[in-house]
């Protein structure tokens, strides 16, 4: 068996600089575990929202061919009657 000077576990300060180093590495932890819940958070909310934005854009989009297809009726209808008064 190993006798206090060859043992350094056996040592008090030796004990007691790995239960600060513990309770800095279990701090650490904590912390971090705070921040992946924080973001995991973050980024579920940014999903939300995203897809508002798609929806949005994926509206205006459709709204937009309407118009489209509107100004292009509205266009011939012009030409139509311009040709007419030839």
């Amino acid at each position: 068996m190993l006798s206090g000077e060859e043992n350094p576990l056996a040592d008090s300060n030796n004990h007691h600089n790995l239960d600060e180093r513990l309770e800095r590495l279990i701090a650490r932890h904590e912390a971090l575990a705070q921040s992946v819940e924080l973001i995991a958070h973050m980024q579920a909310v940014n999903e939300r929202h995203i897809t508002t934005i798609v929806e949005m854009v994926s509206t205006q989009y459709k709204t937009a061919e309407i118009l489209l297809g509107v100004a292009q009726s509205h266009e011939r209808r012009i030409t139509n009657l311009e040709s007419d008064k030839q």
